[in-house]
């Protein structure tokens, strides 16, 4: 107990209620929802205002089914990005041919190892899957079950898992993300290498290298302010429904699935993307 006559267990509340709250907000700023509320600077186009972000979702039980949803749209909207990072592919319309360098298969393993993986928690946490204690029964193990009368307790466990949550996220941003770190370091290695021993070839080479890596932004320009917009009209909409219901998560399993199997196809593992089974 503090000088004031806080417990350690008031402080730990205090800062995984800040922590939550401050990662909601940041995640309503990127994807919504926002609060329908008329701007109050004018203008048709005026940006909304923090206040119409801040409390939108917070971390109390009444939005975690819609906070769930979200984690799983982004992480659908990111193996979307991981698949088309690691094939150049965009269904059957767009094929950039990417030149495959060392790692690729293990690469796309390692993408569908996380996001299977923040999938797995994502639905365990979620009232819409089946859970079972016995790890033999196939069905996702449930999280651990708190008594009520031991609210600060269950509180802490809460906060674990959410954090826990956003941390397989993250890591699904990482392993998406890596093909281009790896790109970007062997382009600026050929431009050195071209820099102290030019040849005709070596120019020809980085001439379609950084062609195809123009059309590579440009893709991922106007196709990831797409999916971003959609999703955030996804959101929105739901959370003025003022539910999420099964078909939501079943909705955005299909892009998922889609990009898993372009995964699975790279990397030649048979990782599920989307575990468990709906009630």
């Amino acid at each position: 107990m503090d000088g004031d006559g806080n417990s350690g267990s008031d402080d730990f509340k205090v800062i995984a209620k800040k922590a939550g709250e401050g990662l909601d907000v940041m995640l309503n700023c990127y994807l919504g929802p926002q609060k329908q509320e008329a701007p109050t600077n004018a203008g048709a186009d005026a940006l909304p205002t923090r206040s119409q972000y801040e409390g939108t979702l917070t971390i109390s039980d009444e939005h975690k089914e819609l906070r769930l949803l979200r984690g799983h749209i982004i992480v659908t909207l990111l193996s979307r990005y991981g698949a088309f990072n690691h094939t150049g592919e965009i269904g059957d319309v767009v094929n950039l041919n990417f030149a495959r360098s060392g790692g690729v298969a293990q690469s796309a393993a390692d993408t569908l190892a996380a996001i299977g993986d923040a999938e797995y928690e994502l639905r365990r946490a979620s009232m819409h899957f089946k859970t079972n204690n016995d790890p033999k029964s196939g069905e996702l193990i449930p999280l651990t079950e708190i008594s009520e009368k031991m609210s600060n307790v269950r509180e802490a466990y809460d906060w674990v898992h959410q954090v826990r949550r956003v941390s397989l996220v993250t890591e699904v941003l990482k392993e998406t993300s890596t093909p281009t770190a790896k790109g970007l370091s062997l382009f600026a290695s050929r431009v050195r290498t071209l820099v102290q021993t030019p040849t005709l070839s070596g120019v020809k080479e980085l001439y379609t290298q950084t062609k195809t890596a123009m059309k590579k932004l440009a893709l991922l320009d106007r196709f990831g302010k797409a999916y971003l917009d959609d999703a955030r009209t996804y959101i929105q909409a739901t959370y003025d429904k003022g539910k999420v219901d099964s078909t939501d998560w079943q909705f955005w399993d299909q892009l998922l699935e889609d990009a898993c199997v372009r995964l699975q196809k790279e990397s030649g593992s048979k990782r599920d993307c989307t575990p468990g089974n709906y009630k």
